[in-house]
C-alpha cells in the first residue's frame, strides 16, 4: 500500500509535544509494516536528519487557508496525488492547511483515500471558531477520522458532529527503547526519591497541571526526601520557577528542559515514580512510556487517562486539581516501596500487551483496509 503521511513539526522539535511524536511513530511503524510510506514533516530551513525507513521529507512552510483552497483543485487532479491509497493528515496548528486542501479535494475527485487523525480537539492555533469549523469540515470531508482513546473519539463526535461510525480508536504506542531498566541501581534509606514530570510547559488553562504538582510537593516533603525532576520548556517556564521559589521548594525541584524523545528512556530508568496531574489528556503518551519502564504513576483521572493507567494496579489516579489528593496519592506509594514494584511490573506488562506500535500499526491497516 501506498501512503503519503503529512505529520506537523518534526518530533525533536523543542515545541514539539506527544502528537507529533505519535504522528511520526504512526508513519514509521506502517512503513516498518511493509508498507511504502511519504512523510512530509514541518521543520526549520535547512533541517536535515537521518532516518532508516520511509521517504521522509522535510518542510519549512505550510498551505496557509487561502492557499489551501487554491490547492485543493489541483490536488484533486493530480496524478502523483492520486498515486497514493491512502493520504493520512495528522491534524495540528501546522496541518490545518493540509486537511483542508485535501478535504476539498476528496470531494472534488480525489481518488486516493483521506484519513484524518486528531490528536487534542479543540486545542489548535487557531482562533477556536475558525479552528473548529476548519475542522469539522475536515472531519466531514474525510473517509476516516482516527482517533487516541474512547474519550477523544466521544469529544470528536460531540464536537465536530462526526457520527461515531465515521471514527476508530486506535491508541499510540511505545517505542521498545522505553523498556524496564533490568539492573536498576540500589539505594539506600537516605537517597532522596526521584519524582519525575514529562510535558510541555504551555498551553490554555495550565493544561498538564504543573501548578498543581508544585503545590503539592510540600506535603510531599514533610513526609520523604525526594527531588521532583520538570523536563519540559514553553512560556510558562518562568512562572513554574517562581511558583518554586514560593513554596519554598525551588532547592529540590529541577527544570531539565527540552528532552529530546530518543533521550527519555534514561531520565525514566533513574526515577522510582513517574507524576502527570493533567487536567485533559487525549491519551497520554508519557504515562505509557513510563509505565513501559516499569514505574508507578500517579496522575488524574481525567481524560483518556483511565483507558491507560488502571487505577489501583498500575498506577493511582486522583481527581484534577486537587493538590492534597496528589500529595497523599504519591506519599502513599513513597511508603510502599513493594507496592511501587508490583504497579511499575504491571504497567510494564500492560504497555506490552496494548501500547506497542506494531499493534499500532495492525489497528490502522485494518481501518485502512476498509477503504482500499
Amino acid at each position: 500500500m501506498r501512503i503519503l503521511s503529512i505529520g506537523g513539526l518534526v518530533p525533536w522539535h523543542s515545541d514539539a509535544g506527544g502528537g507529533q511524536i505519535i504522528a511520526y511513530k504512526t508513519s514509521e511503524a506502517l512503513a516498518r509494516a511493509g508498507h511504502e510510506v511519504r512523510y512530509l514533516a514541518v521543520a526549520p530551513e535547512g533541517y536535515e536528519r537521518q532516518v532508516d525507513w520511509g521517504d521522509v521529507k522535510f518542510t519549512p512552510t505550510v498551505p496557509g487557508l487561502l492557499e489551501a483552497v487554491r490547492l485543493a483543485p489541483r490536488l484533486a487532479r493530480s496524478g502523483s496525488a492520486n498515486e497514493y491509497g491512502v493520504i493520512h493528515v495528522h491534524l495540528g496548528g501546522e496541518t490545518v492547511g493540509y486537511c483542508l486542501a485535501y478535504a476539498l479535494a476528496r470531494r472534488m475527485g480525489l481518488q486516493a483515500k483521506l484519513v484524518l487523525s486528531i490528536y487534542a480537539p479543540r486545542t489548535y492555533a487557531l482562533p477556536r471558531s475558525l479552528g473548529e469549523v476548519i475542522t469539522a469540515l475536515s472531519c466531514h470531508g474525510a473517509d476516516l477520522v482516527l482517533s487516541l482513546s474512547e474519550f477523544s473519539k466521544r469529544d470528536i463526535a460531540r464536537a465536530y458532529r462526526v457520527p461515531h461510525s465515521k471514527i476508530a480508536v486506535t491508541y499510540a504506542g511505545v517505542d521498545s527503547s522505553f523498556s524496564a531498566n533490568s539492573s536498576p541501581q540500589e539505594r539506600s534509606d537516605d537517597d532522596p526519591f526521584s519524582l519525575l514530570f514529562c510535558g510541555r510547559l504551555n498551553g490554555p488553562h495550565e493544561q498538564k497541571g504543573v501548578d498543581v504538582l508544585l503545590r503539592s510537593f510540600p506535603t510531599v516533603l514533610k513526609n520523604h526526601k525526594a527531588v521532583l525532576n520538570i523536563i519540559g520548556t514553553g512560556s510558562r517556564l518562568a512562572q513554574y520557577q517562581r511558583m518554586a521559589e514560593k513554596l519554598g521548594v525551588s532547592e529540590q525541584v529541577r527544570f531539565l528542559g527540552f528532552v529530546e524523545h530518543q533521550e527519555m528512556p534514561r531520565h525514566y530508568q533513574q526515577t522510582d515514580l513517574f507524576v502527570l496531574p493533567s487536567r485533559r489528556e487525549s491519551f497520554g503518551l508519557v504515562l505509557a512510556e513510563a509505565m513501559a519502564c516499569g514505574l508507578p504513576v500517579v496522575a488524574t483521572a481525567a481524560g483518556a487517562i483511565p483507558e491507560v493507567v488502571q487505577d489501583g494496579m498500575t498506577g493511582i489516579l486522583v481527581p484534577p486539581d486537587d493538590p492534597e489528593a496528589l500529595a497523599h496519592a504519591v506519599n502513599s506509594l513513597l511508603d510502599d516501596p513493594e507496592k511501587m514494584k508490583t504497579m511499575g511490573t504491571g504497567g510494564a506488562q500492560r504497555v506490552r500487551e496494548r501500547f506497542t506500535w506494531d499493534k499500532v500499526a495492525e489497528r490502522i491497516l485494518a481501518r485502512y483496509r476498509q477503504f482500499v
